[in-house]
């Protein structure tokens, strides 16, 4: 952006389109050059990391996260519970559903339909 502004207080017409294409241009390059570390940093990081991350699946959902996964309101989703559908876990004061529970309250859904 600086580089058109700085193109637009030139006064001759021919020296604004030179400026703009140089600056398109270096940053362009500048682009590319970006692109290419980061695409290296990735293949090196995902080389050397590859076996030491380890994606963890959570096994218990708050309501939000719950009602979100299954594309209903947080209302609804207390009124499964409140009917039984829904099996949850209390840990504290915390209310949270298992995912198990979600996969076997969708299965049933799909059962009985």
């Amino acid at each position: 952006m600086q580089l058109c502004k700085v193109a637009l207080s030139t006064s001759s017409r021919l020296k604004k389109v030179e400026v703009v294409f140089v600056a398109r241009e270096e940053s362009n390059a500048l682009i590319r050059s970006m692109r290419e570390h980061r695409e290296n940093w990735e293949m090196t990081f995902e080389s050397s990391a590859a076996s030491a991350v380890t994606v963890v699946e959570p096994l218990l959902l708050t309501i939000p996260q719950a009602a979100r996964v299954l594309a209903v309101g947080r209302t609804t989703l207390y009124e499964l519970i409140a009917a039984g559908a829904l099996e949850t876990v209390h840990i504290g004061r915390s209310v949270r559903v298992p995912v198990a529970a979600i996969r076997s309250f969708v299965d049933q859904q799909r059962v009985s339909q």
